[in-house]
């Protein structure tokens, strides 16, 4: 079963189809893609072969309803790359936390000959397909989908060390502008990421999270402790959702260039070991340090 962590490598390259796969922030994560393959019964295209694409669409952050969840598909049938799209939207009517599962009939209006040995998954975001931004990628062979271009080396898993039981997936931002009090016009976010149990948590131990956000010439910190997240009721292999507001009793005086966050894993939080971090620039957020 597919997990429900996204591609977070900058650079990756596409093997065969000359692009580079660049994380950007989408409000949404794509897990349980699956395929099953189907003769068509009917004219025209009688006989030939067609997809039904399934998948999980999780809400993570604020949905506009102009925005839609696009897939693209692309597999080589007798040596010539073929591929087809559909997406899926009403995303904007859940909640995050909430999940939509999705049926896509790919290659239904053009079926093939045969079917691929293999086939490139490409997930991205926006309000129109063409500029819709790419945050996802998964190699479908056979009828499982594994995370990553097809011909190019798994991603890493979430990031995380020995010393910690729990790996965090790409963090998103949701950036809020405070209307009421002493605050208000002041910046802060909501940070959203998925916080996956590898191994047994301890009640006592927390994950504290610092964000390090350059603003006005200066570098301000906020740090949360995640001890109230109970992921120590969460079964290993299993992961959980967690969102926090950074910033909002002492908002930042507007959006920032670049934000580190650190994770680190323990009882106290002087005594708390990195095990993750994460940077938050250009709207992208990407594995490692900002500086």
């Amino acid at each position: 079963m597919m997990d429900r962590w996204v591609v977070r490598a900058a650079g990756l390259a596409i093997a065969g189809f000359g692009l580079a796969a660049v994380m950007h922030a989408a409000p949404v994560t794509v897990s349980g893609v699956r395929a099953e393959w189907k003769t068509k019964s009917t004219d025209p295209g009688r006989g030939r072969m067609y997809m039904k694409l399934y998948l999980t669409a999780t809400v993570t952050g604020a949905v506009d309803r102009s925005e839609s969840l696009y897939a693209r598909v692309e597999g080589n049938v007798g040596g010539m790359v073929v591929s087809d799209d559909h997406s899926g939207g009403l995303l904007h009517l859940l909640s995050p936390g909430q999940s939509k599962s999705y049926d896509f009939p790919i290659f239904i209006s053009n079926p093939l000959s045969s079917r691929p040995e293999s086939c490139n998954i490409t997930f991205s975001w926006g309000t129109v397909r063409s500029k819709s931004v790419p945050f996802a990628y998964f190699c479908l062979t056979g009828d499982t989908a594994v995370t990553g271009p097809c011909g190019a080396p798994a991603p890493a898993a979430p990031a995380m060390t020995s010393n910690s039981p729990v790996g965090i997936g790409t963090p998103r931002f949701e950036w809020k502008t405070a209307s009421t009090g002493a605050n208000r016009g002041g910046t802060y976010f909501k940070l959203y990421f998925d916080a996956a149990v590898n191994a047994p948590v301890s009640q006592g131990e927390k994950i504290y999270v610092t964000c390090e956000c350059k603003n006005g010439g200066v570098i301000k910190s906020d740090t949360f402790s995640l001890g109230s997240s109970k992921l120590y009721e969460v079964p290993v292999g299993r992961s959980s959702t967690l969102e926090y507001l950074f910033f909002f009793s002492s908002p930042l005086s507007g959006r920032p260039a670049e934000c580190n966050m650190i994770f680190r894993y323990g009882k106290l939080e002087k005594s708390a070991v990195a095990f993750a971090s994460f940077c938050y620039g250009s709207s992208e957020v990407r594995s490692g340090s900002c500086w």
